[in-house]
């Protein structure tokens, strides 16, 4: 998609999508080690999940015009970035919701819950954009508009405010609070 969107070649394409890894392994790294440091996990969580929307949003063709050399990549790392972090994020939060007798179960349950969500909507999703595609001359592959990019990074930055919700509807617990609902169920 990002070579008909964008109108970049296939090795420039792959490039942006390596430095979107690297920009993963780095968040991970380096948003991880503060996870540990941070007051504020939930916070910090929520925060993480406002910033993917909006750059998931950035992706848009219509914001970027011509210029995918100069901020694409940079947009990509950064998006990494954040999305590298969430997991130790989540973790620490986790951590604050759910007793530590409880934190696998707890954990596997917010893990099942994404899963879930994502073998639902992953193929609707696929339909939904393959419905712009064309065929090209019978073969497998398809063209997709500007149009298809444009609703597909829309439809992240609003999984990614799903997040948000998420992390509001844990409530107020702290690391300690034992008489949490969520950790007495557990």
């Amino acid at each position: 998609m990002l070579t008909q969107s964008f109108g970049i070649t296939r090795i420039d394409a792959s490039k942006s999508m390596m430095v979107f890894a690297f920009g993963t392994a780095a968040g991970a790294l380096i948003i991880g080690y503060f996870s540990d440091r941070i007051v504020h996990s939930k916070r910090a969580l929520a925060l993480n999940c406002i910033v993917r929307a909006i750059l998931f949003a950035s992706l848009a063709p219509s914001f970027f015009g011509a210029s995918w050399h100069i901020y694409g990549d940079i947009l990509l790392f950064i998006l990494g970035f954040a999305g590298g972090g969430v997991v130790p994020q989540l973790l620490q939060v986790m951590r604050i919701v759910y007793r530590a007798e409880a934190i696998g179960t707890g954990s596997s349950l917010n893990a099942t819950v994404g899963g879930l969500i994502t073998a639902i909507f992953q193929p609707l999703f696929g339909k939904l954009i393959s419905s712009y595609g064309d065929n090209m001359a019978g073969q497998s592959s398809h063209t997709y508009p500007v149009q298809a990019y444009s609703m597909l990074v829309i439809i992240l930055a609003l999984f990614a405010l799903v997040g948000l919700f998420g992390v509001c509807m844990l409530g107020s617990y702290g690391k300690n609070d034992s008489t949490s609902n969520l950790s007495k169920t557990l």
